[in-house]
Parts: structure tokens; sequence; C-alpha cells
């Protein structure tokens, strides 16, 4: 008799994990007490840790909760979040500048002019483009399957700046408002490789659109 696994409205028969073993965490046919539900055997846990501790416990026989295979969206860790919302305020304070010329005059009396209206943009939208190319070339270092064409496209948002942020302001901004449109794009290439975390995606898209807004904003109203 097949003596099922309970856990959080989850349970697997014990008899196929015993055969399978470790392979558990990357293979299994789960039935939910509400339906049916099929584990892709091509698709691996969150990560290694994850997956061995998960095949161990099975193994073994022991309750585990799978309830993490359920479709939920991934949640941006607070940490990434905060410090990424916190990269976006010298964009924003950049944008108020142009916005309000008496805070733009306190700015210049203050720190000086390159921090003020689209000075600041500039300046400090080329070192984020180069710095995504810092973090993509991490990405890149886990793909070896993907090495020669993760490493060209990780390079690629530190060159674009380097080759195309310049010639005046206006150019400059519409140089780097392109450059971070593309960089999405090759976010979104990093993560169909599996190179990124889940929630890599989520979180791009939203500091993507805040710096696009103001680079948009110091284009037109600059």
């Amino acid at each position: 008799m097949q003596t099922p696994i309970r856990s959080t409205g989850w349970f697997v028969h014990h008899e196929y994990l015993r055969d399978i073993g470790l392979k558990a965490a990357h293979w299994g046919f789960c039935k939910d007490l509400r339906g049916t539900a099929q584990i892709s055997s091509r698709t691996p846990l969150p990560c290694p840790r994850q997956n061995a501790i998960f095949g161990h416990n099975l193994a073994r026989g022991q309750h585990v909760d799978l309830s993490f295979h359920a479709q939920s969206p991934p949640m941006i860790p607070r940490a990434a979040l905060t410090l990424g919302l916190a990269g976006l305020l010298p964009f924003v304070y950049g944008l108020a500048t142009i916005l309000s010329p008496g805070l733009a005059e306190a700015t210049i009396r203050a720190i000086g002019p390159r921090f003020a209206g689209q000075y600041v943009l500039i300046a400090y939208g080329t070192v984020i483009l180069c710095f995504m190319s810092g973090v993509l070339w991490g990405f890149a270092a886990r793909g070896a399957e993907q090495a020669w064409t993760g490493y060209a496209l990780s390079v690629a948002p530190a060159l674009w700046a380097f080759f195309f942020v310049g010639g005046g302001a206006t150019q400059a901004l519409a140089a780097l408002l392109t450059g971070f449109v593309v960089l999405l794009v090759i976010d979104q290439q990093f993560t169909l490789w599996g190179l990124t975390p889940r929630w890599w995606m989520k979180l791009r898209l939203m500091l993507t659109s805040g710096v696009a807004l103001c680079l948009a904003g110091g284009l037109w109203l600059g």
C-alpha cells in the first residue's frame, strides 16, 4: 500500500520517491488535494542547495512543504528593492532641479552645478549604465553554454556609454535613454538563459521605468 507524504495541500507517493531517491528534486508527479499538477523533469528547484535538501527529505519519507511549486509571482528581496529604489533618487533630484529653478539655484550654490539639472542626469546615468555592465558580467560568468555571447552582451552598456554619451546635453540624454531601453532587452535575454534571479525582471522593469521617465523629462524640459 502506498503511503502518501502529506504537506501543505499536496501529497507525493512514497514508493515512487523511494525509487528515484535524491532525484525527487527534479522528477515527480504530485497530486494536489484539489486537482493535479505536473512537475517537469527539466525544471529544477530554485537552487542546488534546495534541490539536495528537498530530494533527501522526500527520500527519507519526511514531511516537506511543496507549496513553492505554485506559480506565485517571485518576491523581490527587501534589500535589493530598497537599494534599487534609492538608486533612483539622483535621477528624481535631477529632474526636480529642472522643474524648479529655485531648487536648481540652491543646489548650485551649495554643492556645485554638476549636481543639478541635465548634468546630474548625464553623469549619474552614465555611472549606472556602466555599473549594470558589471552586474551582467557577473551573470555571464554563471553561464558556460552562453559564455561568449553573455560576456559580449555584458560589456555592451559600458561601451555604449563610452562611445555615444557626449556631444551636448541633448545628445547625451538621448543616448542614455536608448542605452537603458536596450539594457532592459539584454536583461530579458539573460533571464531567458536562466542566469538571473527569478525576481530580476520585475525589479528591472520597475527601475528602468523610473530612469526612462526622468531621462525623458530631462530631455524634453531641459
